[in-house]
């Protein structure tokens, strides 16, 4: 309850302060990374792509946009750890961005990730989901928004630039509250 009421004073607050259209902390930074078809299975602080087919790649100002609007997007945090700062109103879900090494584990973390992103979405899979994770060199997301598209989500984004991106432009974070574990 005090995430939540926090996160709503927060997107109030944000709503509130204008952000200038830059490019946060190397948010679309061509790495030069061709987007795979499939997930990343490991190594996954390396620089990512610039887009992933199906899903829209967002940056700072556009999310906060969507955040401040009247029907703002489920936001899912993707990263892993034991705790850190993350965006108002975030689901923090750990384990939606690794691979397993069995198909067996993949379907099962699909499967509860989809369970989770109902609940997010209220079973509506063409409401805005926003995939993020530490930065451009974070593949947890990326991975994590492949499984959304794949679960038949339609209006799945990626916020590539992460927390590190958020940070960087100034914007309010909250200590991230967990509302999930998939893995």
């Amino acid at each position: 309850a005090a995430f939540e009421r926090q996160s709503l004073e927060a997107l109030a607050r944000l709503a509130r302060e204008p952000v200038t259209y830059a490019e946060y902390a190397e948010e679309f930074k061509d790495f030069g990374v061709v987007s795979p078809e499939n997930f990343r299975k490991d190594n996954y602080h390396a620089g990512t792509p610039l887009s992933l087919k199906g899903v829209r790649s967002t940056m700072t100002v556009d999310l906060v946009r969507m955040m401040t609007s009247s029907s703002p997007p489920g936001l899912i945090d993707a990263l892993e750890g034991e705790g850190h700062n993350t965006l108002p109103g975030a689901y923090w879900v750990r384990g939606a961005g690794i691979y397993a090494e069995s198909d067996e584990g993949n379907a099962e973390i699909r499967d509860r990730l989809g369970y989770l992103l109902a609940g997010v979405t209220r079973g509506d899979k063409s409401r805005p989901i926003v995939f993020f994770c530490l930065d451009s060199w974070c593949w947890l997301s990326f991975n994590a928004a492949l499984r959304a598209r794949d679960l038949g989500y339609t209006n799945v984004h990626w916020y590539r630039g992460g927390v590190k991106a958020w940070e960087a432009a100034r914007l309010e974070m909250l200590p991230a509250l967990q509302y999930g574990q998939v893995r």
